[in-house]
């Protein structure tokens, strides 16, 4: 960091800084790591989808989180607090991304795994956006039939069940804040929160 290659946008989360960077990181996908399951709406959802003719130069999010203001090399974040029972009408997509990665990619990665384990561990979050997902699976020539809200666990299990979890822990390391207990992220509790089990 002290070189100025990298940035550090809060603890635990860092940035290559530019003219480093081989692709500038979009605010929104920013946004979306600086706070746990925030969701980028307001003035800049409006602004995003041509609703409004102003530029919004902070990027805003609502979360069931506490209020925060950021302003980090990249950009000014803001994340306003809603009640969890007003968070509706939207669709797990970066889930099914991470499903699809998870079912289709030649190699594993940890990260998407570390997702997946927090995802599962809410039971209050809705299914996975299968229409996308099964859009996405037959464009990479998915051969393991359609998935649905009954099948997808079973099908995410196949794929885990027999990896290293010593390469997983090792390849999440890096990314996770200081003192998270990294002893959660265990097979087991993989396969019980896929079961359906707390």
């Amino acid at each position: 960091m002290n070189s100025g290659r990298i940035y550090q946008l809060r603890r635990g989360l860092y940035s290559i800084a530019p003219p480093y960077q081989k692709e500038k990181p979009h605010p929104f996908l920013i946004a979306n790591h600086l706070q746990r399951a925030p969701y980028v709406s307001l003035q800049s959802a409006l602004a995003f989808y041509g609703f409004i003719p102003e530029t919004v130069n902070t990027t805003v999010s609502v979360t069931t989180g506490r209020p925060d203001r950021l302003e980090t090399p990249l950009g000014i974040y803001e994340f306003r607090h809603i009640k969890t029972a007003l968070l509706f009408g939207y669709q797990m997509t970066e889930l099914s991304g991470k499903l699809h990665a998870i079912l289709q990619r030649p190699y594993t990665k940890g990260r998407d795994i570390y997702d997946l384990l927090w995802y599962l561990s809410d039971p209050t979050w809705p299914q996975p956006n299968l229409v996308l997902l099964n859009n996405a699976l037959a464009q990479t020539n998915w051969a393991g039939g359609k998935l649905t809200e009954e099948n997808w666990k079973d099908q995410i299990w196949l794929r885990l069940e027999n990896l290293n979890w010593n390469n997983i822990v090792e390849d999440v390391r890096p990314f996770v804040e200081p003192g998270f207990n990294l002893s959660l992220l265990t097979r087991t509790n993989l396969h019980s929160l896929l079961q359906g089990k707390s």
